[in-house]
């Protein structure tokens, strides 16, 4: 007679977590509040990044960190593009929609490890999560959804070689006119 053979039991199946509602809407929050105290309120960014970002998890730094200094960097070319997908005048868009849909463009443009569907979808999220933002929610889903179909051509280089000033928003076009007087062309060693 052969002894019974033992059957381990088979380990549990792994059990798959959907992610939270609002999953990703939180760091995506911190992000936005701290873009709105340094555009409206003139706090430091950098500052406030180190300050808010120290208990969240790494992956939720990184991208905080993405999110806020890209979007402060991007600046003038985001909101170059918001003005051709908007057909406004940013000044007259609310402040946060108007920061909501720069992280969003953001997003859209430069961070490609996040699905399209899926920028589009948190961001309006974060818009109708937000007192001042709701209302603006059908507008910013517009203009996102918008975004993923058309591409806005970023206007040519200045005739002078310097940047359009839409690289980064960092006051480009201001500085390079306030250079331009004084640039000369370098004296060459041999000639």
């Amino acid at each position: 007679m052969t002894p019974p053979v033992r059957r381990t039991p088979a380990p549990p199946a792994a059990v798959i977590r959907k992610p939270a509602a609002g999953a990703g809407l939180g760091t995506r929050r911190i992000a936005l509040e701290i873009l709105l105290e340094a555009e409206y309120r003139g706090g430091y960014a950098d500052a406030m990044l180190g300050a808010r970002i120290a208990s969240q998890e790494p992956a939720d730094r990184r991208l905080i960190t993405r999110l806020v200094l890209g979007t402060l960097a991007w600046r003038a070319r985001l909101d170059f593009e918001l003005e051709q997908l908007t057909g406004r005048d940013l000044a007259g868009i609310q402040p946060e929609a108007l920061e909501i849909m720069r992280m969003g463009l953001l997003q859209l443009r430069f961070l490609d490890r996040m699905p399209v569907h899926a920028v589009v979808s948190t961001t309006v999220e974060i818009a109708k999560r937000g007192a001042a933002s709701r209302v603006a929610a059908g507008f910013i889903n517009a203009v996102m959804r918008r975004a993923t179909r058309e591409t806005v051509a970023l206007p040519p280089r200045e005739p002078d070689g310097l940047s359009s000033g839409l690289s980064s928003g960092s006051g480009s076009r201001t500085r390079s006119a306030c250079w331009r007087p004084t640039m000369r062309p370098r004296p060459t060693c041999c000639g």
